[in-house]
């Protein structure tokens, strides 16, 4: 018979959870029972991972086989971002200083760090950005592994095109300036595998997933005073999550196999405020507050079929799920930024940030957060009228309380192009367009832990499922390539 232990611990280190929450009684979702006399009871229980998949639990004589199972293990592939919420610099002055511009945002991205600096905005603006990341590489030593000390380890080779933002911002008074955006702020879309090909049994494990989690957001920045600057904003956040997975193991005597597709879709809102305050001349303090996120909707889908073949259990079966509801539940924590700048000339400054999130615990999301932090410093320097040369170093660590959280730690460096052109160039009064590209480098090293399978088979041909944990590596390289209009 075909025997599992916790595999409905395997939670993922590096993805946002894009939670489903269910109902706390689930009906047997099998055919057939009776046919078979084998009692089948489901015993799903809002156990939610973290990629929004549910890992079912059905019993068959009391024997608990994961039907989940495929989703949970495909977890460690984004294996440091449940806690991390900075996977994607978006903006382009934030992408050439490492996000470090909380109190000298003077873009459309003012929008997603502190919209007090939708304010320095003097003309309307077009800014658009995209991150190219040439490569991620993720490693996992002994993904899969077999209680006789075979091991096959899991690889990610991601290469992705993020359209990571794009906003317009214009004057509504000479103190009052407008803006809207919208900031794909997470993005992964990769293919893994790992095997166990020599010897008896084999086994094989294969993960397609794709993820996205995007900030809609509108706001207003105001002019109080000239040493003050105030904004406020409101963010609706879509989450949505695709994952198939297929899991296979055995021998002449004794095999069976997990297959499931999972598709999760989230809607929620917060709320977003922050300052720039020109303490001395020269001396910028920066606030930036986002309040704790809310989950209004939520739609999950998920299909799966289970196949059973030991010398004491010959079993097929499918099940499904699918189900959406409207609710409020916390999903995301506080988060306060706060940022020391001191600009030495219009085009030219370095900034000191940090930031704190706050603990959140919410069971139905399976949410459990510490208290985190993070610190940027960065900075841009103007080298021609044109040019101008920016370089940033940032951590993004997790605030997750699971053992398989990891923490990331990079740089970025980046150039900005300005090209200014006189609608007519006769009359020195004429407006003027400003043409501006940005092109930056961004590295990031992150190590932790993952989640495995353990597969051991006894001298009857039995099957027994185990998790582990192993250490992962994550190195990231990106390219940011970004253009803005103003007019």
């Amino acid at each position: 018979m075909l025997r599992a232990g916790a595999i409905a611990t395997l939670v993922p280190a590096r993805v946002d959870r894009i939670s489903q929450a269910w109902p706390r009684e689930c009906q047997p979702a099998f055919t057939g029972a009776a046919e078979r006399s084998v009692p089948i009871q489901v015993q799903a229980s809002r156990q939610i991972a973290q990629h929004g998949a549910m890992t079912h639990l059905r019993s068959w004589g009391g024997v608990v086989l994961p039907l989940g199972l495929g989703l949970a293990l495909a977890t460690w592939v984004r294996p440091a971002r449940a806690g991390n919420d900075d996977e994607v610099i978006v903006g382009n002055e934030a992408a050439m200083t490492g996000g470090a511009i909380t109190a000298t945002s003077r873009t459309g991205s003012s929008l997603y760090y502190n919209p007090a600096g939708l304010v320095n905005v003097e003309a309307s603006s077009v800014d658009a950005s995209a991150s190219a990341y040439g490569v991620r590489l993720y490693r996992a030593d002994g993904l899969l592994q077999f209680g006789d000390g075979r091991r096959g380890d899991g690889q990610v080779t991601e290469i992705v095109l993020i359209p990571s933002a794009v906003s317009y911002v214009r004057p509504l008074s000479d103190s009052v300036r407008g803006g809207i955006g919208v900031f794909v702020n997470r993005w992964s879309d990769f293919d893994i595998r790992a095997r166990i090909l020599e010897g008896s049994p084999e086994a094989l494990l294969t993960v397609a997933s794709r993820y996205q989690k995007a900030d809609a957001i509108g706001g207003v920045g105001i002019r109080v005073t000239d040493d003050l600057r105030l904004g406020f904003t409101l963010h609706a956040i879509y989450t949505t999550v695709e994952q198939s997975t297929q899991i296979g193991g055995g021998s002449d005597v004794s095999s069976f196999s997990v297959s499931s597709l999972a598709e999760s879709t989230g809607v929620g809102l917060r709320l977003g405020a922050g300052l720039q305050w020109d303490v001395v001349a020269g001396l910028v303090l920066g606030v930036g507050l986002a309040t704790p996120s809310a989950r209004i909707f939520s739609r999950y889908v998920e299909d799966a079929l289970v196949s059973v073949d030991t010398p004491s259990t010959r079993l097929f079966d499918a099940g499904g799920v699918e189900e959406q509801r409207f609710g409020w539940e916390w999903e995301h924590p506080f988060r306060a930024r706060l940022g020391l700048a001191y600009q030495f000339d219009e085009d030219g400054w370095i900034s000191l940030d940090g930031d704190i999130l706050t603990p959140l615990a919410n069971a139905d999301l399976q949410v459990d957060r510490r208290i985190d932090f993070n610190l940027r410093l960065g900075g841009i320097v103007g080298i021609t009228p044109s040019w101008a040369l920016g370089a940033g170093i940032f951590t993004d660590r997790s605030g997750e309380t699971s053992p398989l959280a990891s923490d990331f730690y990079g740089g970025t460096l980046g150039v900005r192009y300005r090209n200014e052109r006189a609608l007519d160039p006769q009359k020195e009064e004429e407006d003027r367009l400003v043409f501006e590209t940005t092109v930056a480098l961004r590295y990031a090293y992150g190590s932790g832990s993952a989640s495995t399978l353990i597969i051991d088979v006894d001298d009857a041909g039995e099957i027994y499922l185990s998790d582990g944990v192993t250490s992962f590596t994550a190195h990231e390289i990106g390219l940011h390539v970004g253009g803005a209009l103003r007019f």
